[in-house]
């Protein structure tokens, strides 16, 4: 055989070999690889997410739920979705992202997934393939009317999806409404394969083609190549990572923790800014915990990674503290859910720490929360089926207006005698507000000692309750006084006062944080001598079983706005807040409750032109009292309604009486 003939016949041969590869690559047929989950559920919508072999184009075919019958109901079809951009259906891809939208609340629907393969992709003729069709499953949208149900939270599964699979062989995950991924689910970001193998197939085969589960990024979700686009296998309609929803009597705020180092540390390489985007989350969920969705829940749940209020001194977690607590801490949570430190954790409240209970959960570990119309049930497994913890958080009573006690500051303590105690109590009034005058002299403290003890026993036999103690305010009684010697004197002063209260038993001392005027260019120094001086005096009220607040003030004051209140209450955990709204110059009565919440434990109530303080009775001026009582209900106000206006005990009494009509026929008519 000729050289030339050998070269033809090996050609032919090799021709033939490719087209036998070539012949059965076109019969492989296109299969769905990975998925489908469920993400991002809402009340009208939820977003299910699937991976194909091949480029293809796809949609979902779905219809609400029946136990029986063909797919839709007999005689029906079913509606179908698909995802478009910019007009543009999205085809020749692999990875496939449809949100159904327009569904109704609390609905139960059935749907699924089709692809049809794009074989080939020209300017102006697509050619298509084979379509594959997934199985039937089911899901349900979130439902805003409360009802029993649960969910649960795992974090720390660093890629070993074998957790996953022991968690669900104790108790089933799908027997949830939703499955919190609470961080560190991935060691750091690589290919798209780790996220397959590291939990996303296991959670398909194990609940996520039915219930949908939320991704919350953790600190190790931060690192690798891929960090910034692993967000994307989970989108949320918001586009943020950060978001709120609601389901049942629940209202759930997921936040996005971050690195637990500083971002100029060296392992970063100078390409990560979560200082600035704690700080942006924080500013965000100031506003989220004062709306309507959040205050009216029945419950409010947190989810994060990396735990507040945790003994850690690492950069992140301190940062969370710092700029997260305090939000935490006045907005009535009723759970925080962390992970993070791999070991379980259970934080009850502390005083001038933590308000809300905080959950930590173990690596290998799932919490599983039932919700009732009573209680959050709380039970923590790990993957041995060993109970771990086992708590219930009753639901926080809400306020009502309608049960608020009433209340009048009473001015001067020295000028208050039997006569009008006893007109108090006639006129309905059950506590009382008190000031205090200075004391200059050891004769001074004898008078009030001697007036205190007077005060109570009349006070006792009319049965009113001395609500609070007002102490007194001047140029040289002024906790942010610059000159530490002349600061110091005056605290001596209001303590000299606290500790006489005593035989009064009140349970609030109101203090102002400054006197007037303050100049703008020394006011950062003002407001630091002023926070400087709160921790001790709120130290020692606690030590004399009272609670110190601190009083909004108007015009050059600090604290003449809810955010220079929040300034000082956030570097001061356990310090609670007068709100007096007559002071309020700068911001609505109800802005100003809504942006402090559950801190203001105290009130002085009367009305104003908005321009200047006036102590006129409550329907004089330019106040919403309808917003405000709302707004107080709301941020769990549970204390009397005290006046400090102009006006006679029955003025005032017949003006309370009006303000709970007119609030009655305000709630009758939303």
């Amino acid at each position: 055989m000729s050289v030339s003939h050998r070269i033809r016949s090996s050609f032919c041969v090799l021709l033939l070999s490719f087209a036998f590869v070539n012949s059965a690559n076109a019969q492989e047929k296109i299969t769905i690889t990975h998925g489908p989950y469920l993400v991002d559920p809402a009340e009208d919508a939820i977003t299910v997410i699937w991976f194909t072999s091949k480029p293809a184009t796809s949609w979902i075919e779905y219809a609400e739920y029946t136990e029986s019958g063909t797919f839709p109901t007999w005689g029906g079809y079913p509606e179908t979705a698909k995802a478009s951009h910019a007009g543009l259906i999205d085809a020749n891809t692999g990875r496939h992202i449809i949100r159904i939208k327009n569904l109704k609340p609390g609905t139960k629907y059935k749907y699924r997934i089709n692809s049809k393969e794009v074989l080939q992709f020209k300017p102006y003729e697509v050619v298509y393939g084979e379509t594959v069709v997934g199985d039937f499953q089911t899901f349900n949208t979130l439902n805003p009317e409360p009802f029993t149900f649960s969910f649960a939270a795992i974090s720390d599964i660093h890629e070993d999806e074998s957790i996953i699979y022991k968690i669900n062989e104790i108790q089933p995950l799908q027997q949830h409404d939703l499955i919190f991924l609470n961080g560190d689910i991935l060691n750091w970001i690589g290919d798209e394969k780790r996220i397959f193998d590291g939990f996303l197939d296991a959670s398909v085969a194990t609940f996520a083609k039915e219930k949908p589960f939320i991704m919350v990024r953790g600190n190790h979700e931060t690192r690798g190549p891929g960090a910034r686009w692993i967000m994307d296998y989970f989108p949320h309609e918001s586009g943020r990572n950060y978001y709120a929803f609601t389901h049942g009597d629940v209202r759930f705020v997921v936040l996005d923790c971050g690195e637990d180092k500083a971002d100029d540390h060296p392992v970063y390489g100078g390409v990560v800014d979560f200082d600035a985007y704690r700080s942006e989350q924080a500013t965000w969920f100031a506003k989220e915990s004062a709306s309507m969705a959040y205050k009216m829940a029945g419950y409010r749940v947190v989810v994060f990674h990396i735990p507040a209020f945790s003994d850690s001194d690492w950069h992140g977690a301190t940062d969370i503290t710092n700029k997260w607590g305090p939000i935490l801490n006045r907005s009535r949570v009723d759970l925080i859910i962390n992970g993070h430190t791999h070991r379980f954790e259970r934080i009850m409240p502390i005083a001038m720490k933590n308000n809300a209970p905080i959950l930590i959960t173990g690596k290998g570990m799932v919490l599983e929360t039932q919700v009732s119309a009573e209680q959050l049930s709380c039970k923590v497994v790990d993957m041995k089926g060993k109970l771990v913890d086992e708590f219930s958080l009753p639901k926080q009573s809400h306020s009502n207006a309608e049960n608020w006690r009433l209340g009048t500051s009473v001015g001067n303590i020295m000028k208050l005698d039997a006569q009008q105690m006893s007109d108090l109590a006639k006129h309905g009034f059950t506590d009382i507000e008190v000031g205090f005058g200075r004391l200059k002299t050891k004769d001074d403290i004898k008078s009030l000692s001697k007036k205190i003890r007077e005060v109570k026993k009349m006070a006792d036999q009319e049965k009113i309750n001395i609500w609070s103690i007002h102490i007194p305010y001047g140029r040289d009684i002024d906790i942010s006084l610059i000159d530490e010697k002349a600061r110091e004197k005056a605290i001596e002063e209001v303590k000299t006062m606290m500790k006489l209260a005593t035989g009064l038993k009140p349970e609030k001392l109101v203090i102002h944080p400054s006197f007037e005027p303050i100049l703008d260019e020394g006011r950062a120094e003002r407001l630091e001598a002023c926070i400087s001086s709160l921790p001790g005096l709120l130290k020692y009220a606690e030590k004399l079983d009272m609670h110190l607040c601190i009083e909004d003030l108007p015009r050059t004051c600090l604290g003449n706005t809810s955010w220079e209140i929040n300034q000082i209450t956030a570097q001061v955990p356990g310090l609670g807040v007068c709100c007096d709204v007559n002071h309020l110059l700068q911001e609505s009565t109800e802005a100003f409750i809504d942006a402090v919440g559950s801190q203001i434990v105290t009130l002085h109530i009367c009305d104003y032109d908005g321009i200047d303080e006036r102590h006129w009775l409550p329907g004089k001026g330019i106040i919403n009292w309808n917003a405000v009582i709302q707004s107080l209900e709301l941020n769990g106000f549970d204390g009397p309604f005290m006046f400090e206006s102009a006006g006679t005990l029955a003025e005032k009494a017949a003006v309370w009486e009006q303000l709970k009509t007119d609030y009655q026929a305000f709630k009758e008519l939303k």
